[in-house]
């Protein structure tokens, strides 16, 4: 339960290389939806970033008791510092810190996971309820490091993807993520999508592409027309949901070379070239 940052990603593959599942919370889930998603889940331990603690708080009585099943992250430079003792919460270990006794080594189990077992479990909006976890397999996330990031997309070594949305879904944390993978590339992670700030972050950071829902690409044609509006280095976006009357403008206003669109689903259950 983290908003965007690179300690998320890190403890994804951790859990992962330890044959264990992550289920990922939405971020914006409060009170009683939010205490639905742990115990959906029969959660055995839960890690947790400072800019979220107040919302955990409020499910107190849904968390995992036993002992080492509570991690805190906290809001700052966690390779730099630790978080002060007398600022952790009762009950809950610093992540940052335990890690840094801990081996480098790839544990054994890494040689033992297999493609038909769970990797994450993403939660659907639960637009007719409660949302519900979706299976996400090891066997699915290599698919999309195959085919969109390997075959498709074909990131290099010189790219930089900037990605606004949120990696407790498929688009940033697989798609993304896996076609930052496979080619090397370098993963620029924004925290929050704002339209305002959008363009001058990718310039700041230099990005060459950029992952998209369709919704982001409409916020960003209603924002006011710049000069600097082709002022960038990006030769693609990617991602799903660009409407047919937003693609050929957009690609005009911002002097976008290529968009690479897919079709998918939380599960994935599909895939073709």
């Amino acid at each position: 339960f983290m908003e965007n940052r690179p300690e998320l990603l890190a403890c994804v593959a951790a859990i992962a290389k330890i044959g264990a599942v992550s289920a990922l919370i939405n971020t914006s889930q409060r009170a009683a939806v939010l205490r639905h998603s742990f115990e959906l889940v029969d959660a055995k331990a839960i890690i947790v970033g400072r800019e979220l603690f107040s919302a955990i708080s409020e499910v107190e009585s849904s968390l995992p008791v036993s002992s080492n099943a509570r991690f805190f992250f906290d809001d700052a430079d966690t390779l730099l510092s630790d978080v002060d003792p007398d600022a952790l919460p009762d009950g809950w270990t610093d992540l940052a810190a335990v890690q840094r006794k801990e081996s480098s080594e790839n544990p054994g189990s890494t040689l033992r996971s297999r493609p038909s077992e769970a990797f994450c479990y993403f939660y659907t909006s639960g637009t007719t309820g409660l949302p519900k976890a979706a299976i996400l397999t090891h066997g699915r996330f290599m698919k999309a490091f195959g085919g969109a990031g390997l075959a498709c997309l074909q990131l290099t070594p010189r790219d930089r993807a900037y990605v606004t949305l949120p990696f407790y879904h498929g688009t940033a944390l697989v798609v993304a993520w896996g076609s930052v993978l496979a080619g090397d590339a370098c993963l620029v992670m924004a925290r929050q999508f704002s339209a305002s700030r959008f363009w001058s972050e990718v310039r700041r950071t230099q990005a060459t592409a950029i992952c998209y829902v369709g919704e982001l690409c409409r916020y960003l044609m209603s924002q006011p027309e710049s000069a600097d509006d082709k002022n960038h280095q990006v030769r693609m976006i990617f991602g799903n949901g660009l409407r047919a009357n937003l693609w050929a403008g957009f690609k005009q206003r911002f002097g976008v070379d290529k968009v690479m669109e897919f079709y998918g689903s939380s599960e994935g259950n599909v895939g073709f070239l």
